[in-house]
Parts: C-alpha cells; structure tokens; sequence
C-alpha cells in the first residue's frame, strides 16, 4: 500500500551486522569461550586417545593430528579472545567517558 522498499536486502544485512558488531564485547566473550571449549574438547581427545593406546586400538596419525588441530586451534581462539578483551578495554578508557554522572549540581 505504501509501496515497495528501496533498501536492499544486502545493505540491511549490512547495517545489522555493523549494528551487532560495533557497539557490543559480546562476540569477543564468544570467540574466548570457543576457545574453551576447545581446549576442553582437545583434553577429552587426549583422554581417548590414551585409552585407545592402552587397550591396542590406534589408527596410525588420527591422534595426533586431531590432538594438534583442537588444541593449536583452541589457543588460537584463546589468545585471540584475550587480545580482543584488552582492546576492548582500550576502547572503553580511550571514550574519556565519566565514571558517574551528576545529576544535580549544587553551587
């Protein structure tokens, strides 16, 4: 009735991906989180694997590739979420924004 849109489905998916991304610390907790997962998952993979060494039932190169792509991937993501929480918290200070705000002053 009123017409049809003039904003493209692309700019809007755009937009709302600056939106999420610009103003929130959000995806960084994320990204250090899946790091820790991760690392918990390569420690579970460790465990198995060590089980299936004792009882003889290997597959030549599984463990250590699996082991070695969980756990540099889990550090990776780690590091990766530490470096963005301390940029976070540059940004932050860098704003020069007040710590409290007064509401009233009384001369």
């Amino acid at each position: 009735m009123a017409g049809e849109s003039k904003y493209p489905l692309s700019k809007m998916i755009s937009f709302a991906f600056v939106g999420i991304t610009s103003f929130s610390m959000s995806l960084v907790h994320l990204v250090m989180w899946f790091g820790i997962v991760f690392l918990i998952m390569a420690l579970g993979i460790a465990i198995w694997v060590a089980v299936c060494l004792i009882q003889h039932r290997t597959i030549t190169g599984w463990a250590s590739l699996m082991l070695s792509v969980w756990f540099c991937s889990g550090c990776i993501l780690l590091g990766l979420g530490i470096v963005g929480e301390y940029i976070g918290k540059i940004y932050i200070e860098v704003k020069h924004r007040p710590r409290y705000n007064i509401k009233d002053e009384k001369l």
